[in-house]
């Protein structure tokens, strides 16, 4: 059974006519398989990548190899641009990708 917060989007966007299609790394089409969980994935989910390597950005996706030398594989420059991407690959309302952040501060009290 998909999250809570997932079955509703689902839904409101089923009851919206709208689609939506995942291009996923760090979190390997766990996005993409919660939509597929719900009442209405028939209706919503249009389909996903998962690109954990970074050859795969380029080769299924057209992500530009140097953009991927610049920054990092997952970086948000190269995860909004696997957005940009998908939207020509799958045609859909909403396309989601997902940035992690690894460099994350914590403030000692």
């Amino acid at each position: 059974m998909a999250e809570g917060k997932v079955q509703q989007c689902s839904k409101l966007m089923a009851e919206l006519g709208m689609t939506i299609a995942f291009a996923e790394s760090a979190t390997a089409g766990w996005l993409c398989s919660e939509f597929a969980l719900t009442e209405a994935s028939g209706k919503v989910l249009k389909g996903g990548i998962v690109c954990y390597d970074a050859d795969l950005k380029t080769s299924l996706l057209g992500v530009p190899r140097e953009m991927i030398e610049d920054y990092t594989p997952e970086s948000i420059e190269v995860t909004r641009e696997m957005a940009y991407r998908l939207a020509k690959l799958i045609r859909s309302d909403i396309q989601v990708t997902h940035y992690r952040s690894y460099h994350t501060r914590w403030k000692r009290n």
